[in-house]
């Protein structure tokens, strides 16, 4: 599996076209109490599907990248207490087995396909490698490039793994504590993308006179069309701003 890229299995799809039919229905009626207007948003919902690809991208390779800080420090672990670096990889999948109920993580089926691949004699620092350029995770990649050294250099593998696994684990530990850190404004930037479709549908509940000069001529619509505009690209620019990497 390319971890760098996500593929909708055909439910996931379906669920995909709907959501986003619903959503920009509910936006056309609200801000342009026009069919004919809602037609035109349903564009859009190009971007909304692969937005949410790109999420669930992202939220998969958060998962591995959490799941992976476990099995090295596991595999640091067993290689301390006088392992190999093939058995070590069998227990850090064990450990992770029992840490987790759900059985089909990604972690798991790759640390699966790993062992498999293992018993043909392909050294592991390579399956590691590989690991690395499907997912593009830098952590994984440092580790392959440490177990290669061990492999084939020689050395202290012990003392190696142990260093390598104590700064691959504070750097994703760092991670984790920054998208904690921001978790509180990502949550205060949907309150305040949502506040302008809960005004607008407060204003017409409450006093539909108000609002009618936006909807019977055109150049009411227009604006209408230019504030929803603005709001969506504010809603990407805030993203932005919230998304750091370490």
């Amino acid at each position: 599996m390319d971890y760098r890229t996500y593929h909708f299995t055909k439910k996931e799809m379906l669920y995909e076209l709907l959501r986003a039919g619903v959503i920009l229905g509910f936006t056309g009626v609200l801000f342009f109490n026009s069919l004919a207007f809602t037609v035109l948003l349903l564009p859009a919902g190009v971007f909304l599907i692969r937005e949410r690809k790109e999420k669930k991208r992202v939220v998969r390779l958060v998962n591995l990248r959490n799941d992976f800080k476990e099995f090295v420090i596991s595999f640091s672990a067993s290689v301390q207490a006088g392992f190999t670096m093939e058995q070590s990889v069998g227990i850090g999948m064990e450990d992770l087995r029992r840490m987790y109920s759900d059985k089909n993580r990604s972690m798991l089926k790759e640390l699966g396909w790993i062992q498999q691949q293992m018993k043909l004699q392909t050294p592991c620092d390579e399956l590691f490698s590989n690991l690395a350029e499907r997912t593009g995770m830098e952590e994984v990649r440092s580790f392959s490039v440490v177990l290669g050294i061990g492999r084939k250099q020689g050395g202290n593998l012990v003392q190696i793994t142990k260093r390598a696994a104590e700064q691959i684990s504070k750097k994703i530990q760092v991670q984790m504590e920054m998208e904690q850190a921001i978790a509180g404004r990502i949550m205060e930037k949907n309150i305040m993308f949502a506040m302008p479709y809960f005004m607008i549908l407060y204003l017409r509940m409450t006093n539909t006179s108000y609002m009618e000069l936006l909807f019977t001529n055109m150049t009411g619509r227009v604006v209408m069309l230019v504030c929803l505009i603005l709001l969506w690209v504010a809603n990407k620019w805030a993203e932005q701003i919230v998304r750091i990497e370490l």
